[in-house]
């Protein structure tokens, strides 16, 4: 039941970003300096609107699985500690 309900979620969300990709297909101006962005010589990068949120999407996807991975170091070091003391026959 569980497995259903995941995948139909994950559907639903590959719908909407698939959706969303395809009303955003034109390109914007991404600034390099933030401070200072309309300085002439300012560094500026044109890129698809859809690219730049598929990459902090999966960028948001990489740090949150690194720091799941950080914060999990003690229940994985204690499992591993109790393996050694009582290993499985």
């Amino acid at each position: 039941m569980v497995r259903i309900i995941k995948l139909c979620f994950s559907g639903v969300v590959a719908l909407i970003m698939v959706l969303l990709a395809l009303a955003n297909r034109h390109d914007i101006p991404l600034y390099i300096d933030p401070f200072r962005p309309y300085e002439p010589g300012a560094p500026v990068v044109d890129i698809n609107l859809a690219t730049l949120i598929f990459c902090v999407f999966i960028l948001g996807l990489i740090i949150g699985s690194v720091m799941m991975w950080f914060m999990q170091g003690d229940y994985r070091r204690q499992l591993k500690r109790n393996n050694r003391q009582h290993p499985a026959s």
